[in-house]
């Protein structure tokens, strides 16, 4: 009985440790590299050339996963690496829009060339699958002659 006390008490210890040495992680944008810290100290980095594309979607592959919450839902950031065994690499900052601008100015910096960069963070694609201009396309303000079989005001 003492032992299973014990046992009990010890695995919830060690579920406790994780849960707060997973609150400790902190995401780092440095001039180089995007860092993962846990207590301050850096233990994983990407080379900001190296990253592909960024998007809030679940990856379809497999991915390595640096979540500092349980709730991931608003707060996901999967980024696209264009090397390595894994190609897909997920964090949870603490407000991803802020950190994705961030990341976004930090690899134009550093790669001029990169595309998904000059992008708007997610940017409304709705206008491509409707007839209709996007939202930030400029109003004219000539008028557009009336299309066949509509009567004119006259």
């Amino acid at each position: 009985m003492k032992l299973a006390l014990i046992c009990a008490g010890g695995l919830v210890f060690l579920l406790l440790l994780l849960f707060w040495c997973m609150r400790q992680l902190h995401f780092r944008i440095g001039s180089r590299h995007l860092k993962v810290m846990l207590f301050g100290i850096g233990i994983r980095k990407i080379d900001l050339t190296d990253i592909a594309y960024v998007s809030k979607r679940e990856p379809k592959g497999s991915a390595e996963r640096w979540l500092s919450t349980f709730k991931t839902s608003h707060r996901l950031l999967v980024i696209e690496r264009k090397t390595g065994l894994r190609k897909y690499f997920c964090i949870t900052p603490q407000n991803r829009y802020v950190f994705l601008a961030d990341l976004k100015s930090a690899v134009r910096r550093v790669d001029p060339t990169a595309e998904w960069a000059a992008l708007r963070a997610f940017e409304d694609t709705t206008h491509l699958f409707r007839k209709e201009a996007p939202p930030s396309a400029a109003k004219t303000t000539e008028a557009l002659p009336p299309a066949s079989g509509e009567a004119t005001a006259s």
